[in-house]
């Protein structure tokens, strides 16, 4: 909790990138971020844009660009608002 209190309340910061200590960043990982971070505020049931997706394997996807809406807390490396 130290680390949201000190992004959002003592830093004053919008958005906020929260990460796994042990997580390995695609090449794409902070384009994801800045180029999704508007439906944070475009969609109040949203409340968070995660980074890992369970089946984004090469033979699990057809879609690189397709986004997932889910009703679990995926984790790991998530953008708040």
């Amino acid at each position: 909790w130290v680390a949201l209190e000190r992004a959002f309340m003592e830093h004053g910061f919008e958005y906020a990138i929260f990460v796994e200590e042990d997580l390995i960043f695609s090449p794409d990982f902070l384009s994801l971020f800045r180029s999704t971070a508007w439906l944070l505020g475009s969609d109040a049931s949203l409340w968070c844009v995660s980074s890992w997706n369970d089946v984004g394997f090469k033979l699990a996807f057809s879609d690189q660009c397709r986004l997932f809406r889910t009703s679990y807390f995926p984790g790991l490396g998530f953008l708040l608002p």
